[in-house]
């Protein structure tokens, strides 16, 4: 019998890098307690019997419409469970509410996992990172002995990494759309940036270079908060709320 499970996202519009997304652990290894295959729309994945501890798959990808059902398909080893999350606010974090989909250990040496996904159609139209781990004595979610969570510390298992791009949802907000709690002048700046927060004080901001690389960070001391940007290189960035609610671009000359 098929499960569907939903999901609700937001997203930081912002370069990504692999290395950036955290990664969990598996303290006694893969070896036959590894994902075996995914099927996803027209992403078909299947292990190479070679090196389980490979988990970048980021390359491959496929189309997902918001607001349907989609089938997929995984199997994994002895006695694991799976679980499948997507990094839909970008923070590179999977925390729990980006978990779409968990099961607990099977009890054969290959375990077959057969579900839908459902991705609301309130979800922005872009591309995720989509993350299967497969965990022994585990459903991946559930906090317990042999690990849980999507960078959690686990026992036995592993995680492969793809990429899935989202349409039929919401189209992003240009800049002006957004929700006017933080503005950003002079845009272009050149050695100073100040921040009009409308009420944000004591936040945490993050400065994200196009390629994803974070290059600064700080907390929001008042009303008209002045950063140093001297030091960045000329180009596009992204500063943001360490919340991920609230993210603006700016150029440095």
């Amino acid at each position: 019998m098929k499960k569907t499970l939903y999901l609700s996202a937001f997203l930081f519009s912002a370069g990504f890098s692999f290395s950036q997304l955290c990664a969990p652990t598996f303290a006694n290894g893969c070896f036959t307690w590894n994902t075996k295959s995914v099927e996803l729309a027209t992403l078909n994945w299947t292990f190479d019997e070679v090196d389980c501890l490979i988990s970048d798959y980021t390359s491959m990808n496929t189309v997902i419409t918001a607001g349907t059902e989609t089938p997929m398909l995984i199997s994994a080893g002895n006695w694991c469970g799976v679980s499948v999350w997507v990094d839909f606010n970008k923070d590179y974090q999977f925390d729990d509410s980006e978990n779409l989909f968990h099961e607990g250990n099977g009890s054969t040496e290959v375990n077959i996992f057969d579900f839908n996904i459902n991705i609301p159609e309130t979800t922005i139209n872009g591309n995720y990172t989509m993350r299967v781990i497969s965990s022994w004595g585990s459903d991946g979610f559930t906090p317990g002995a042999n690990g849980s969570g999507g960078c959690g510390d686990y026992q036995y298992g592993n995680y492969v990494d793809f990429s899935i791009q989202v349409t039929g949802g919401q189209f992003p907000l240009s800049l002006e759309e957004k929700q006017p709690g933080l503005s950003l002048h002079p845009n272009p700046a050149n050695d100073k940036l100040t921040i009009d927060n409308n009420g944000l004080t004591g936040s945490v901001y993050e400065i994200y270079s196009l390629d994803g690389t974070k290059v600064s960070s700080g907390k929001i001391a008042s009303d008209k908060h002045e950063v140093t940007v001297a030091s960045l290189e000329a180009g596009v960035y992204f500063l943001k709320l360490e919340n991920g609610m609230e993210s603006r671009k700016f150029v440095k000359l």
